[in-house]
């Protein structure tokens, strides 16, 4: 009787160690979080002499593949941002500022993918990058320093020699020419003094925090949620103010983000709330296309 007493408990005790050292983990789906203006401080070339995170004049990326975790606390304290424990990924823009652009916190058995690497530390367009769900197989933890600005082609020459030496040596961005759909912008947008949400939140999900910015910021995080490039007329000095909630990260790390009739509905949103109005087109851009494939050039 006792030893199926010690046998009952002992089942008992392996399922409460299972319930909270597994299902209580952190989740597996990544969060990047951008620096805000008051996390950003300079800093010094000189203070970067003989570090990894830095570049020369000559180079416009540079991959830390073997990340030294007290030079990494060093680099985010440089920024006054905390060390945490989660944190597994940190891009550093390096340019006349010199900051801290993106900090990945996740799980440590869910390695950074070569789609954050692309969308997040890069901030390549995702309408730029054909065959992109490859990119979510693809593991590449490590930090990145970055030159904001540079040709997204040097970005990812460079990038697919980092995935082939990380064991896919079939890996290739292929250049092509690609007819895509386009919007432009039409009419003059008001000052609305609603949020706008870009797409509702997921089931479960939070919504995102709100941001206020000019309209060409919001434009370009319009674009970015519908995955096409905006057209428009507006000048760089229109002062028209809009604040908008992107909920749009969670649809692309789940698949191939929104489809057709979400982004119309968006647009038709868009629209009535500025009072401005969009054309569909078709445009020939350049594109890299994703590959993995023995005999693709």
């Amino acid at each position: 009787m006792w030893r199926r007493c010690v046998l009952w408990g002992t089942l008992v005790l392996l399922l409460l160690l299972l319930w909270f050292g597994i299902y209580r983990v952190p989740p597996a789906n990544l969060s990047p979080v951008r620096a805000t203006a008051r996390d950003v401080t300079n800093v010094s070339q000189s203070q970067y002499q003989g570090r990894g995170y830095r570049l020369d004049e000559s180079e416009v990326i540079r991959y830390i593949a073997v990340v030294d975790p007290a030079e990494r606390a060093e680099i985010l304290r440089d920024y006054r941002l905390e060390p945490t424990s989660n944190v597994i990924s940190l891009t550093v823009l390096w340019d006349a500022h010199r900051r801290v652009g993106n900090v990945q916190v996740g799980a440590e058995f869910a390695p950074r993918t070569l789609y954050s690497v692309l969308v997040h530390s890069l901030r390549i367009p995702r309408r730029l990058l054909v065959g992109l769900s490859l990119a979510h197989d693809i593991a590449l933890p490590g930090d990145w320093v970055v030159r904001p600005g540079a040709d997204p082609g040097e970005y990812l020459t460079y990038v697919a020699e980092a995935v082939r030496e990380a064991g896919h040596p079939n890996f290739a961005f292929v250049r092509e020419a690609q007819s895509q759909i386009v919007y432009h912008l039409d009419g003059t947008p008001c000052q609305g003094s609603d949020i706008i949400p870009l797409y509702a939140p997921l089931k479960g999900a939070e919504p995102a925090p709100a941001r206020e910015g000019t309209i060409g910021e919001f434009v370009r995080a319009l674009s970015a949620a519908i995955g096409a490039r905006i057209e428009h007329d507006l000048a760089p000095d229109n002062a028209t103010r809009v604040t908008w909630r992107d909920n749009s990260f969670a649809y692309y790390q789940l698949g191939n983000g929104p489809g057709e009739t979400q982004v119309s509905t968006l647009l038709e949103m868009v629209a009535f709330s500025l009072g401005v109005s969009f054309t569909k087109l078709e445009r020939e851009q350049v594109v890299w296309r994703l590959s993995d494939e023995v005999g693709r050039n």
